[in-house]
């Protein structure tokens, strides 16, 4: 009895993962509080948005948060837009596009 296997690369499945997300999620809000607030001195900002059971890494680059009207501070109750794919500066992409590292965490 042969048993059909299908394997893949974890670039593969993290660009299927990413596929998945942004099609399934291209017009949301997220809520939540900020933590492990940021501002990197290349202007661009790295936080966490987190709630009672699950966190959320963000960044914000730097021409996008040069916008905002307000200093993001740990412990401040934040709406974010999941930004449509014409947004110029790409914010509310999910799986941290602007480096290599993809984190999931895969139960075996």
């Amino acid at each position: 009895m042969s048993q059909s296997r299908n394997v893949l690369s974890v670039s593969e499945i993290t660009a299927q993962i990413k596929w998945q997300i942004e099609s399934q999620f291209s017009s949301i809000w997220i809520q939540g509080e900020i933590s492990n607030f940021k501002h990197h001195s290349s202007g661009h900002m790295y936080f966490t948005v987190r709630d009672d059971s699950a966190e959320l890494r963000c960044v914000m680059f730097r021409g996008y948060n040069q916008m905002i009207h307000f200093k993001p501070e740990n412990g401040m109750e934040v709406l974010m837009p999941r930004v449509q794919p014409n947004d110029p500066f790409q914010t509310g992409k999910w799986n941290g596009s602007f480096n290599a590292r993809k984190d999931y965490s895969l139960r075996t």
